[in-house]
């Protein structure tokens, strides 16, 4: 919970694990962390901790949003050397993908889902990060990372003359899977 008067204090109201949604918050934060991150924050922070968060966007200061995301596949309209993803040999196995990639003019930006672990005429066993990259080049992407894979990458949609959004790729574990963050697109255009 932020502390009056101190926009960068806040203080631990609670430490939960093995959480896979978060509750909907009102003049809070949630400090959120997987893996080694996750246990880090678990063993350190105790509920009434006072904690200092600072931030800063760089390096373009000018920037009221922005999204973090990786391995990058493409920069400046090649293969970005070798992704280095989270865990070894990820970047060789065939995986459900989701990858956000741009024009060289930056007028253009493509979301990307490709649908993984299953086979058969309608649906896909995945693609290596290296067959992703080249799928984004071929369709003119100038630079292009990855988001994350598995059971999360999901892409859902408003579809012409209906009012609800559907899930519109396989997602590899058969249903939704909850996840606590997404990107959202949304066009007043009809």
């Amino acid at each position: 919970q932020p502390i009056q008067g101190a926009s960068h204090l806040f203080r631990v109201q609670s430490i939960r694990r093995d959480v896979t949604s978060l509750p909907a918050l009102s003049e809070q934060v949630a400090l959120a962390g997987n893996g080694s991150a996750g246990r880090w924050l678990a063993a350190t922070l105790h509920r009434g901790d006072q904690v200092s968060v600072t931030w800063r966007l760089s390096p373009a200061a000018h920037l009221l949003q922005a999204m973090g995301g990786g391995p990058i596949l493409l920069k400046d309209g090649a293969r970005w050397g070798d992704p280095s993803p989270p865990a070894p040999g990820e970047g060789k196995v065939r995986s459900p993908l989701t990858a956000v990639s741009l024009s060289r003019d930056g007028r253009h930006a493509a979301l990307v889902v490709f649908d993984g672990r299953h086979a058969g005429p309608v649906k896909s066993v995945g693609l290596t990060h290296a067959e992703a990259a080249r799928y984004l080049l071929a369709h003119h992407a100038y630079q292009a990372m990855l988001f994350d894979s598995g059971g999360s990458s999901e892409m859902v949609a408003r579809l012409p003359g209906r009012d609800t959004i559907s899930v519109i790729n396989w997602p590899s574990a058969g249903r939704e899977r909850p996840v606590a963050n997404g990107l959202f697109v949304y066009s007043t255009s009809p």
